[in-house]
């Protein structure tokens, strides 16, 4: 489906991150927001492996994943020491996440951004992890929202959810380009979050380490099946 949606935030499209993608695109943007990199689908072994990543302090996993993101992000920014002499510098930024999370080692997007400054680095750039972004709780009548089912209601909770991410207070990023990254990416919602709360001028690109089905496809499929 175009980006003729009503339906914000999500993505047009996510390619592998040795091809081109589209990017984010937002209901009303003339272009896309940024690229977007996903190193594979959401689905089957990886979509198992990433749940268990996410919900157990896994270190020998961590390296192992760090270490294949750190990779591909070589390649990405076209190789060994292929940056420009006059390359501005790069932060990274992960995408906020439970303080529970950063207590018991689990905040995967934390790993995922400093594999990419890895990755980046050794390509020759001048990049650094800028973990400024925080994600507020919803207040309560939101909360008792969330738990009413009713038509539109999915749209609606991912608007809320991309105001609530912000900067933590003091925080900034430093002048040049940004990179977001995330684990798993469904709507883009959380990207679009963490960009309007950057300045979604600077974000060079997101990274994530998967990429869901686009739910607007899997609700098309189930209102063509309810029709036949």
């Amino acid at each position: 489906m175009a980006g003729g949606s009503a339906r914000a935030p999500y993505l047009l499209r996510v390619l592998p991150a040795d091809a081109a993608s589209p990017g984010l695109d937002r209901p009303g943007d003339a272009v896309p927001l940024f690229p977007v990199y996903a190193l594979g689908p959401y689905r089957d072994e990886r979509r198992r492996t990433i749940i268990h990543w996410k919900n157990v302090n896994d270190a020998a996993l961590s390296r192992a994943i760090a270490a294949i993101v750190t990779e591909r992000v070589v390649a990405l920014a076209g190789g060994e020491r292929s940056a420009p002499s006059t390359a501005a510098p790069i932060s990274v930024v992960p995408a906020p996440s439970r303080r529970s999370r950063t207590r018991d080692g689990r905040f995967v997007a934390g790993i995922l951004a400093a594999a990419v400054v890895m990755g980046l680095r050794r390509a020759g750039w001048d990049a650094d992890v800028h973990n400024c972004l925080r994600q507020q709780p919803p207040p309560p009548a939101d909360l008792l929202r969330a738990r009413m089912p009713r038509r539109g209601g999915g749209q609606r909770n991912r608007r809320t959810k991309t105001r609530r991410i912000n900067l933590k207070p003091n925080a900034s990023v430093p002048a040049g380009g940004i990179v977001v990254v995330d684990d798993v990416l469904t709507t883009g919602a959380t990207l679009a979050g963490c960009a309007e709360a950057l300045d979604p001028t600077r974000v060079a690109f997101a990274v994530v380490l998967a990429a869901a089905a686009d739910p607007r496809e899997r609700n098309d499929s189930v209102t063509s099946a309810t029709k036949r």
